[in-house]
């Protein structure tokens, strides 16, 4: 949504004027026109696919930082995000940057065009697209999203549970001392630390989730 609508419409035109060169049309002479309209939804169901599983995969980092935030006391830092017009951690915001600097990095967005351009190879316009495949590939995303979030936030989580552990044991010991005074910066601290010093195995999590969607994308609608 940070997107403007014009800069996103010269874009699917040029890419457009890009594949038509390479887009076999002779399907279309003689094509009946009753069948225009189950051709244009087969279309827009391939991009809504491409689209929806893009989108459920860079979910995964956001809801993985809103675990984290959530077990560590960030959540108290939120705000609007531009994207979804809802509020979430600026923890969130951060991994959702972090993953698309990387996925700009390796030439992520290149690929996507490519797999979209093998789609009109894979699937010609007028042929046929298995429906009960692609849903189930899309609805299986989901699956995927929740176990890649899982994956990225468990180290975090873990150790804060340790940290928590540690803070319920000597407030126990000692009752006099506050909680919250005691804890809560402790777990502050900690969580930044443990952010700085995992930074570069954020990364390269992502980047396996990135390489791996890329892959799968593939496999699905492109070669």
């Amino acid at each position: 949504m940070s997107i403007p609508n014009q800069v996103k419409l010269v874009t699917i035109i040029a890419l457009a004027f890009f594949f038509m060169p390479t887009v076999d049309i002779q399907i279309l002479r003689g094509f009946d026109e009753s069948k225009l309209i189950f051709l244009i939804l087969n279309e827009i169901l391939i991009g809504f696919a491409l689209g929806l599983v893009l989108t459920i995969i860079f979910a995964a980092a956001a809801m993985a930082a809103e675990v984290i935030a959530s077990t560590s006391g960030l959540g108290f830092a939120a705000q609007i995000d531009p994207n979804t017009t809802a509020q979430s951690p600026v923890l969130s915001q951060f991994f959702s940057l972090f993953l698309v600097t990387i996925f700009l990095t390796l030439d992520g967005h290149i690929a996507i065009i490519s797999i979209v351009k093998s789609t009109y190879q894979l699937i010609p316009i007028g042929g046929s697209n298995d429906i009960s495949n692609t849903a189930k590939f899309v609805f299986g995303t989901g699956g995927n999203m929740y176990s890649w979030a899982l994956k990225i936030a468990l180290p975090f989580v873990f150790t804060i549970f340790l940290i928590n552990l540690t803070i319920g044991i000597v407030t126990r010991s000692a009752p006099q001392l506050n909680l919250f005074s005691f804890g809560f910066p402790i777990t502050l601290i900690s969580i930044f630390l443990l952010l700085f010093l995992m930074a570069e195995t954020i990364g390269w999590s992502l980047r396996d989730l990135i390489t791996e969607s890329l892959n799968t994308l593939s496999n699905l609608f492109g070669r």
